[in-house]
């Protein structure tokens, strides 16, 4: 570990900041914690401001979890073996999707495939629902976007609303027919520009159940059920 390591994971209250991270992609075994240290969301740095027990958690994390974990669903299952998530069942992994992989999510046979995400850091969600997105834009279904959603409880799609919806999942023109992203119960989507990444949190213990934001392909795969076309 180097020494501008060891010093943040010393420092009681000014825990970790975040510099460029890793991609990690199926390709891509190269663990997490070369060129990465661990970033945290404002509620989480909040919190464990007044709570020693989450500061030497997030602490075993950068030590223990991230020399080894290529994807948020290793930080995930890390966090749950090691038993943080006991002490902390709101403990979430924060990541990004680039919009492009909605393409290149989808082999010859329809499937998609385990998220091309990177690993942002840790963030608070509690495992219930519904689900979320928050758009940081103001006119998400306009002509530069054409972002619509999947409501919870409903096959009806309906256009992107700011500032944020509860849904099952988002869909957007440029996308294409059959595909959507994914939001479950436990997870909180962030879409900040029309182009732009996008960002979630997601509750660590409910991932490995199989809880996660993923593409999925609404023609043949999981959610079929779901509407084929975006608005």
């Amino acid at each position: 570990m180097n020494t501008g390591v060891a010093a943040l994971l010393a420092a009681p209250l000014v825990l970790v900041i975040g510099i460029a991270p890793v991609n990690a992609t199926a390709d891509d075994s190269k663990p997490l914690s070369q060129g990465t240290i661990l970033k945290l969301s404002p509620e989480m740095e909040d919190e464990a401001k007044s709570s020693s027990a989450l500061r030497d958690a997030i602490r075993r994390v950068q030590m223990e979890i991230l020399p080894t974990a290529t994807s948020t669903l290793d930080v995930a299952k890390a966090l749950v073996h090691s038993g943080v998530d006991e002490e902390f069942p709101e403990i979430g992994v924060s990541g990004q999707l680039g919009q492009e992989d909605a393409q290149a999510q989808f082999p010859s046979n329809g499937r998609a495939l385990p998220p091309l995400d990177t690993v942002i850091g840790l963030c608070i969600r509690l495992p219930i629902g519904p689900g979320r997105v928050e758009w940081g834009f103001s006119n998400p279904s306009g002509s530069t976007a054409y972002f619509s959603v999947k409501p919870e409880n409903s096959n009806s799609l309906v256009w992107a609303k700011a500032p944020g919806q509860d849904v099952d999942g988002v869909y957007r023109r440029s996308w294409g027919k059959c595909k959507a992203l994914k939001i479950p119960d436990s997870a909180t989507v962030n879409i900040d520009s029309a182009n732009g990444t996008i960002r979630y949190c997601q509750n660590a213990a409910a991932a490995l159940l199989g809880h996660v934001v993923k593409w999925t392909n609404t023609c043949s795969g999981d959610e079929a059920s779901w509407p084929d076309s975006p608005r």
